[in-house]
């Protein structure tokens, strides 16, 4: 078995040796895994990719020493530029609004783009319920080289946002009765909440109505109300017959 020798780090300027030693998993004197240094090499891109640098590589450069048993490791950095967000645009949202989407997102333009508050921000997305799920291609990320810029466009599938349905039965206590209820979550494609319903019988009426809105003055302050009304009509000797 080989174990790591030297490790240093060329070409890194965003941060320190000493901080990106961590990453590696190993320390000299350690058995040699090579599998560890895919995994930093990952962490790495991911780390650098938070900060901007979608275009890090780090390339290792092992010198296994055969008498020792020991394997020098070099990692070469290319860092790259760092990109900021020039434009988010969406494609798809024929019904709902820009933005109850843009409000989902981790990243405002302007800012450094960072991979991994993107990558939140299609989860948060896909957490709506609005959309089919939006896969990495759904997405485009273009670079714009000559300002250190990205553009980016995220295209949607809107899906069913509206439920109605029907009911009907016998009850000894409500006697026979038809319901109705309708609801949607996403209504007039602002993502609020609206939901109603009826149930008429002989003995008894239902109806309620409900309303929520999850952005009050667009800040994430949810409110809402429900309102609801029921009518009873006892007959005693009738339900003592029943």
């Amino acid at each position: 078995k080989y174990k790591l020798g030297k490790f240093t780090i060329r070409g890194a300027k965003l941060f320190k040796q000493k901080q990106l030693a961590f990453f590696l998993g190993m320390k000299p004197g350690d058995v040699f895994d090579l599998s560890k240094v895919r995994k930093a090499i990952d962490n790495l891109t991911k780390l650098y990719g938070e900060f901007g640098y979608i275009n890090f590589v780090a390339t290792p450069d092992p010198e296994p020493n055969r008498k020792k048993h020991v394997v020098n490791l070099a990692l070469d950095f290319d860092e790259g530029k760092q990109f900021f967000v020039h434009r988010i645009t969406f494609a798809g949202n024929l019904k709902t609004r820009d933005k109850v989407i843009r409000r989902e997102l981790m990243l405002n333009e302007g800012e450094v783009f960072n991979t991994h508050l993107w990558d939140l921000s299609i989860l948060r997305v896909n957490q709506l319920g609005y959309f089919d799920q939006v896969k990495k291609e759904d997405y485009d990320i273009k670079q714009n080289a000559k300002n250190d810029t990205v553009d980016i466009n995220l295209k949607v599938k809107e899906k069913g946002r509206n439920s109605i349905g029907f009911s009907g039965g016998t009850s000894a206590l409500s006697g026979n009765f038809v319901g109705f209820n309708y609801s949607t979550n996403n209504f007039l494609g602002l993502g609020e909440t609206l939901s109603a319903s009826a149930q008429t019988g002989e003995f008894q009426k239902l109806y309620s109505f409900g309303f929520t809105e999850p952005y009050l003055y667009d800040r994430p302050i949810t409110t809402g109300f429900t309102v609801f009304k029921s009518d009873v009509n006892f007959d005693q000797l009738r339900q003592t017959s029943v």
